[in-house]
């Protein structure tokens, strides 16, 4: 007879495991800074726990539950990442995620976890039914996995039935008990491989063993499970539903949700209707990771599942055949961790031949050779690294502080996500706190979906919403037709004009510009690109030259240069968030130092990168730089004096180097309203507004000239800079885009 695997073998479906989806779900206590469980409230900065998709409360009121979405494998991996550290960054400074699978040092009462009145009804009634808390308390990984639907199809297709063919549903039934099955009687395999509970508090259990062992989590003595007269049989599907309905009507369990075994068959509706997908549960944390698991142990675990597909069908008395399994972990799970086992050995070499027979990628040669390598050196398990490393106490709370550094020494960077643009990444960060679902569908193009129930809505870079249209964010890019409309609506603009040639510029520049100092950049270009600023009015070369290098971007728009500080408002839906001081690249001398060493020390900062994936970017001395330096009379050479600074660039773009200074708080209330009244004119919900004021104290007047020039307003303006300021309050502008788009959510 077949199996399973040698049928998706002979259909050509051995390409469908990437195709597996994955989610994890990953339990952890918070700990004060003394080691202890804590015995706070579940953080606000993590959302509503009773409804959140992500965040949410075990048994305890401190065991913080993190939950993935199901996905592809490197999805689930990066959503794991960026939930971990964004759960880490919302803890209060003080507190920390306990890394371990044995609880910390427990305080004298445990707070029973209340996301809702009926939920802390359950946890009472199972604390009065169990009469135990502490083995409630341990921590775990549960791995939610489901075979592609393809799969399924294209093998109920191909099947040669004899007689009655079974229905689609029940066929799918078998292959997922028949997957369940197989993960129980090989689960000492993962207990070998991923045991890391060898020790506990002496509080936790009087009866503890003297000495390490691999696992006391998964050990039939020490581990969660139920009592002795509760049994549910795997040997069909409908007997693991029988059973499971007779345990709960005979008040053996309280619910479904009682269960505590290696598996579950799990649906999404009610389990007669089919198994969608299995849960896996009570695998150690691994606790040199901060999300707990890696993504090598995950490639192994969904190729391990595979694998078993492989495995004759069980035949026989089942049950006991799992029994016998049961007692084979239990072995495994309370020898000394640097014990090697022959079993395990041989169950791996299974796993080798039915590798090698296939085509695999290097993920999963990578993720196998590192659990083999445990197989030959059970001393880089982690259940004997974690005994090598110390006392149970202190390596906890080492390891926990680790993970905290981890997740908070770079806010402005979303493990996960890196590679994508800042303000995206803040962005999906805040939505996730806030309990949002986050679909990423195009990385490279920033694009992803938010749902709140019903409620979807798609965004780009950031904050490119259906809030704006499409006109809008056109009509923004013309700088020229923009100072049109604002001098139209009695706003205050630069006098300017827009050209299409050199030629109709210099007539213009011998009639109406010579003499003055102007602005000379593109029409329609952003983040500074073909400016050149001229305090002292140009030459007719000089502006021929800078004609030239603006006209590379298309027409140029030359208007007079207005003196005075330049802000930028951040606006959405009619309110001002944030405003920014901001000044072009520069350096500031010490008397000692050159130009080149000081841009050198200045990049030292870790808050500045390239390609925006830092709040603010690296300084270069490139041929732009060294041109504006000649005009102040410097070189790359040069020794600036003390105090002195001197710039870079002329733009104060923060995307070409700038400094960012926040000012919120300063600026007068009258600017913030003409702010709101040119991102009205101008048709936006969301708007970068720039203006030059030279006294952000002294009230804006309209019919005094000077008092403010609105030098234009930017579609989809960058939100990083508001976050993490050069100096200055961060301003959590992410959450004014969140909080527009999705109003019904509350407190953003």
């Amino acid at each position: 007879m077949l199996t399973i695997w040698e049928k998706i073998q002979a259909v050509h479906l051995t390409g469908l495991i990437p195709q597996t989806l994955v989610a994890v779900e990953r339990e952890s206590h918070r700990i004060d800074d003394h080691g202890v469980l804590a015995v706070t409230d579940h953080p606000k900065a993590l959302g509503n726990r009773a409804t959140h998709p992500y965040f949410q409360t075990d048994f305890a009121e401190s065991q913080l539950e993190i939950i993935t979405s199901p996905n592809v494998l490197a999805q689930t991996v990066d959503e794991l990442q960026a939930l971990t550290a964004s759960a880490l960054r919302g803890l209060p400074q003080t507190e920390a995620l306990w890394p371990l699978t044995m609880p910390a040092t427990l305080p004298h009462d445990v707070p029973i976890a209340h996301p809702t009145p009926e939920r802390l009804a359950y946890r009472e009634q199972l604390v009065a039914k169990t009469k135990a808390v502490n083995p409630q308390l341990m921590s775990s990984i549960h791995l939610n996995l489901s075979l592609p639907e393809q799969l399924f199809e294209r093998l109920y297709e191909a099947e040669n039935f004899k007689g009655t063919p079974p229905s689609y549903l029940d066929y799918r039934n078998q292959i997922y008990l028949h997957l369940a099955q197989q993960w129980i009687k090989y689960r000492f395999v993962l207990t070998y491989l991923f045991g890391a509970s060898p020790a506990a508090n002496a509080d936790f259990n009087s009866a503890l063993p003297k000495q390490p062992v691999r696992s006391l989590h998964s050990s039939h003595q020490f581990g969660y499970h139920n009592d002795e007269h509760v049994h549910v049989s795997y040997s069909s599907v409908e007997a693991y539903a029988r059973d499971l309905k007779q345990a709960v009507e005979s008040g053996q369990l309280i619910s479904p949700a009682q269960l505590y075994a290696e598996v579950r068959l799990r649906s999404s509706v009610p389990l007669a209707q089919g198994i969608h997908y299995l849960e896996f549960r009570d695998l150690d944390l691994n606790p040199f990771v901060a999300t707990g698991i890696d993504a090598q142990e995950l490639q192994f675990m969904q190729d391990f599942a595979w694998f078993l597909l492989s495995q004759p069908q069980m035949t026989g008395d089942i049950d006991e055949q799992l029994a016998t399994a049961a007692r084979m972990n239990d072995k495994i799970a309370m020898q000394a961790p640097t014990t090697s086992s022959q079993e395990v050995a041989d169950a791996m070499d299974q796993m080798a031949i039915w590798l090698n027979q296939q085509t695999i990628t290097k993920p999963q040669f990578a993720a196998f050779t590192a659990m083999q390598d445990r197989v030959l050196h059970p001393e880089h398990t982690p259940a004997a690294k974690l005994v090598a490393a110390g006392a149970f106490e202190t390596v906890g709370q080492q390891l926990a502080r680790t993970n905290k550094q981890w997740a908070t020494d770079e806010p402005y960077l979303l493990p996960g996500f890196t590679d994508m643009e800042q303000s995206t990444q803040m962005l999906i960060e805040d939505a996730m706190r806030i309990g949002l679902k986050v679909d990423v569908l195009d990385r490279s193009d920033q694009f992803i979906r938010l749902t709140n129930g019903e409620h979807q809505e798609l965004v780009r870079a950031g904050n490119e919403t259906r809030l704006d249209n499409l006109v809008a964010s056109r009509l923004v890019d013309n700088k020229f037709v923009t100072k049109q409309l604002l001098g139209e609506a009695g706003l205050p603009v630069a006098r300017a004009m827009v050209y299409h040639d050199l030629e109709s510029a210099q007539r213009d520049f011998a009639t109406s510009f010579r003499n003055k100092s102007l602005v000379i950049k593109p029409n329609a270009a952003n983040v500074g690109e073909g400016v050149s600023l001229f305090m002292v009015p140009p030459t007719p070369e000089e502006f021929e030259t800078a004609f030239q290098f603006a006209h590379r971007y298309g027409d140029v728009l030359v208007e007079l240069f207005v003196r005075g500080t330049e802000y930028r408002f951040f606006v959405v839906a009619n309110h001002v968030h944030a405003i920014l001081e901001r000044v072009p690249a520069n350096v500031v001398g010490d008397g000692q130092h050159t130009v080149a060493e000081l841009v050198a020390k200045k990049n030292q900062d870790p808050m500045r990168g390239e390609a925006h994936r830092k709040p603010l970017q690296q300084l270069h001395l490139d041929e732009r730089e060294l041109a504006v330096l000649a005009e102040q009379g410097l070189t790359a050479d040069s020794v600036v004096p003390r105090g002195h600074q001197a710039f870079l660039l002329t733009n104060s773009n923060i995307s070409t180097g700038g400094d960012s200074y926040d000012m919120t708080d300063e600026v007068d209330e009258s600017y913030k309203k003409l702010a709101i009244k040119v991102a009205k004119t101008m048709g936006q919900t969301i708007s970068g507004v720039d203006m030059i004021i030279p006294n952000l104290y002294q009230p804006y007047q309209a019919d005094q000239a000077g008092m403010a020039t609105v030098i234009e307003a930017n579609y989809n303006p960058a939100m990083f800079m508001h976050l993490f300021p050069y100096s200055g309050k961060s301003r959590r502008v992410t959450r004014a885009v969140l909080a527009a788009l999705f109003p019904e959510m509350k407190d953003l």
